[in-house]
């Protein structure tokens, strides 16, 4: 997962070892919806497989909306989906008759739908609401 915490990296913490007290307890809400019998551990293992398979999807798909310079070298989805955010929303910004690309509507409901994921069972994320009214302004 690409969560927003400067020492992930590929995936895995890099100081794990030496990792600050908080990270250590650190509960994401799939592990709670686990933990109170909500949620069973093979649907659990369903829905990390779907939320890192949208991840994957959101990665592979980023070039047909944001030019590559923009892209954020080390591949983190959140920034790279702030990036999208902030060209889209300011493309509607400069002009009142902006037309969006299929793509770009696909691309930002592929995105909507991954953040309303990590909202319900991992952390809440400020691009769920971002993402929520770009939609409704591209209708």
């Amino acid at each position: 997962m690409h969560l927003p915490c400067s020492h992930l990296s590929e995936g895995s913490c890099s100081v794990y070892e030496q990792r600050p007290h908080k990270c250590g307890h650190y509960q994401c809400i799939l592990l709670e919806k686990i933990i109170y019998g909500e949620v069973h551990l093979t649907q659990a293992k369903q829905i990390i497989d779907v939320t890192k398979e949208q991840s994957k999807w959101l990665l592979s798909n980023l070039t047909t909306i944001i030019d590559v310079d923009t892209l954020n070298n080390e591949i983190n989805l959140r920034d790279n989906l702030y990036n999208v955010y902030r060209m889209l929303a300011n493309r509607l910004k400069s002009n009142e008759n902006v037309v969006f690309t299929t793509l770009e509507q696909e691309f930002c409901l592929h995105a909507l739908d991954y953040l309303k994921g990590l909202k319900k069972y991992f952390y809440n994320s400020s691009l769920l609401f971002k993402y929520n009214t770009l939609i409704k302004q591209m209708s």
